[in-house]
């Protein structure tokens, strides 16, 4: 009777450790499923932030979230109304010759990393196409580079890279930093951002 009541009782103990394990293990498992649904939340509200900070970014520049017709010259006086390059995107460098040198030095770099996946385009707000190419012979831009005509955007005192889809909505938009760190950030996040097409 004893060793009937001992093994009652240690079968009893180890039901008992079981539903313990499996109840720590359900805690566990819980414990992960929030830190993983806490983790999304995180980067759900760090994409809505960076959306929100992108339109107010294309507000302030454009005055919508997408880039609106305008007019523009090529550099032979020939009148152009861009964007307008078909559906895919297209990388617009925005900038003025008076802009800082060295922003306009690492403008270049654009074409060579991104130019192989998307058109890249530069618009400059100048009185003359003369003065863009002053800067274009300059700076050795190997992308077209266009006048604008109508000046839809507010370059203040930067330049700005602005990728657009083919609908002209604004997927990126930067200021051109004069730092080559900062400019091969940008680079690599716009090839990012291309690649997730």
């Amino acid at each position: 009777m004893f060793a009937s009541s001992l093994s009652t009782n240690t079968r009893r103990l180890l039901y008992l450790a079981i539903a313990v394990l499996v109840a720590l293990n359900g805690a566990l498992l819980w414990r992960d499923y929030q830190k993983e649904q806490g983790l999304h939340d995180l980067q759900q509200t760090l994409y809505n932030a960076q959306v929100e900070n992108r339109v107010l970014k294309s507000e302030k520049l454009f005055g919508a979230p997408f880039v609106p017709p305008f007019r523009t010259a090529d550099l032979q006086g020939r009148s152009a109304l861009l964007p307008n390059f078909g559906k895919g995107h297209v990388l617009l460098l925005f900038f003025k010759p008076s802009n800082c040198a060295s922003c306009l030095k690492l403008m270049s770099s654009f074409n060579s990393v991104i130019g192989d996946n998307v058109p890249v385009i530069g618009v400059a707000q100048a009185e003359s196409a003369a003065e863009i190419l002053t800067v274009v012979d300059k700076y050795g831009y190997s992308f077209p580079v266009y006048l604008a005509v109508d000046t839809p955007f507010d370059l203040a005192f930067s330049p700005h890279s602005v990728l657009i889809d083919g609908a002209r909505n604004v997927v990126h938009l930067s200021t051109i930093d004069p730092n080559v760190h900062s400019v091969n950030g940008l680079i690599s996040e716009v090839v990012r951002l291309l690649e997730r097409r």
